[in-house]
């Protein structure tokens, strides 16, 4: 890796890495307080009603509603805590959810922690995929890629720090309805590596990886991310998916404002092609991603 990649990365680290915790907590929350009913939703959205009493960088101390002691809880599985407000109706979510966090962006996916059991994403009908996740490192896929594609999906992730997460993807189209030259369906792929720096709030995404083809060479292709929290529902983020075809220097940047209602994100972009340097496209195209997590 060159030495200026190098310092940037653990310079971003260093920045990412001190981001309060304040920002999972509510402002209205008292630690302590018996008078108040905690409202604790983990990062598999499991929810535990109780009393916080501390939130430090290694653990929260809470204990549940009926039980004699406290139980400490890991930090980086603490997705929200809160004052628990009772519903108004059966049926009808908390005015006080907590809007879904960032975990992916458009182009390219993170390694950032999953989030619910499963999740359907939309990006303009032409990419349509189920996720489940198997636990908390595993996640399987299937959908639709445009109206020829039938997609598969495979994802490994961990966390090594609260800040620090890892992981390798893989994207698997299978185009049933079109033949290459051979006379076959042809299987194309994206498999890359995953390196994301900060949480949902802030982060710097990399990675490094293939596209592939029963009947073509492998395209080396690389990709980076970055994405802040402007408010509570709302995101920024812009991306890049560079690849390398022979003397073919591509990318593919994107724009994107992303905003959140409970388990419910759309996302706004503006994205175009360049290559060597030069706009291939008469101008960016505007497009709209969906997701709905369970």
């Amino acid at each position: 890796m060159p030495h200026p990649l190098l310092c940037l990365l653990c310079c971003l680290s260093s920045l990412l890495a001190a981001q309060p915790r304040s920002s999972r907590v509510a402002d209205k929350l008292v630690f302590g307080d018996s008078s108040q009913l905690h409202l604790l939703i983990l990062d598999n959205y499991s929810e535990l009603l109780g009393t916080a009493y501390a939130f430090d960088d290694d653990s929260l101390r809470f204990q549940l509603y009926g039980a004699a002691t406290p139980t400490n809880f890991p930090a980086g599985a603490v997705r929200y805590l809160g004052v628990y407000v009772p519903p108004r109706r059966v049926g009808r979510l908390r005015r006080d959810a907590p809007p879904v966090p960032l975990t992916d962006l458009t182009l390219i996916r993170t390694a950032l922690p999953y989030q619910g059991e499963r999740r359907f994403k939309t990006v303009m009908l032409l990419y349509n995929s189920i996720e489940w996740d198997i636990d908390r490192h595993f996640q399987l896929g299937g959908g639709l890629a445009g109206p020829l594609g039938v997609l598969f999906t495979q994802r490994y992730r961990t966390s090594l720090r609260d800040w620090l997460h890892l992981g390798v993807s893989n994207e698997l189209i299978y185009a049933a309805l079109v033949e290459n030259a051979a006379g076959n369906a042809p299987l194309v792929g994206d498999a890359t590596t995953l390196v994301t720096i900060g949480s949902d709030r802030q982060f710097f995404n990399f990675g490094a990886g293939t596209f592939y083809a029963s009947d073509s060479p492998v395209i080396p292709n690389y990709r980076l991310g970055f994405g802040t929290a402007l408010g509570r529902p709302t995101h920024f983020y812009v991306e890049a998916l560079a690849y390398v075809d022979g003397r073919i220097v591509g990318v593919l940047p994107s724009f994107n404002v992303s905003l959140a209602r409970r388990r419910h994100r759309w996302t706004f972009g503006l994205t175009t092609e360049l290559r060597d340097g030069q706009q291939f496209g008469p101008a960016p195209i505007p497009y709209l991603s969906y997701s709905l997590y369970n």
